[in-house]
């Protein structure tokens, strides 16, 4: 996603992203954002007076940002990296090589491009995002452990337990809500 003035980019913990500014004036703030479902592209009312307050307290300024959001930004015109992305996100079972003959483009071309936009190659960016649905699963829902890796497209339970232990450090059964 490309950014400009007035423009706030979200995305939830643990995504599968590059986080990078190519211009000196687009700045990144890292916030305690906890609203995972709330991701995409907003407008921002004054982001100058956010980004002071970032520097003084964070969980302040995620407040004021959540209470001053107005808007999504409409897409821009999608690059072909942007689509696979959005493929590798759906769930499906891209494969790439087919993916890149279907639009007249080199596999090997495919998988640098999206590496040097994602910071992750496609398999990879994949992975994390099939790990970070089943991370909302396991949070959000009382579903079995095993459900959830089958429905998220793991191959077994330790399948899933070891992709959520690699991206949180903690295991999928500490992420279960405690109940009592």
């Amino acid at each position: 996603m490309h950014a400009e003035a007035g423009q706030v980019l979200l995305h939830g913990r643990f995504d599968c992203h590059l986080d990078k500014a190519n211009e000196r004036s687009l700045q990144i703030l890292r916030l305690p954002w906890r609203h995972d479902t709330m991701e995409g592209q907003f407008y921002v009312t004054d982001p100058d007076a956010l980004a002071r307050l970032v520097e003084i307290d964070p969980h302040a300024a995620s407040a004021q940002l959540q209470a001053n959001l107005r808007g999504v930004v409409a897409p821009r015109d999608r690059y072909w990296v942007d689509d696979l992305a959005s493929a590798l996100r759906g769930g499906a079972s891209v494969q790439l090589q087919e993916w890149a003959e279907r639009r007249g483009l080199r596999p090997d071309t495919v998988s640098y491009v999206f590496r040097r936009e994602f910071g992750v190659s496609p398999k990879r960016f994949r992975l994390e995002c099939r790990t970070r649905s089943a991370w909302r699963d396991i949070v959000r829902s009382a579903c079995s452990l095993t459900d959830i890796a089958f429905r998220q497209g793991f191959s077994d339970l330790a399948h899933l337990s070891r992709s959520i232990h690699e991206l949180t450090r903690r295991s999928p059964k500490d992420w279960r809500p405690r109940s009592g």
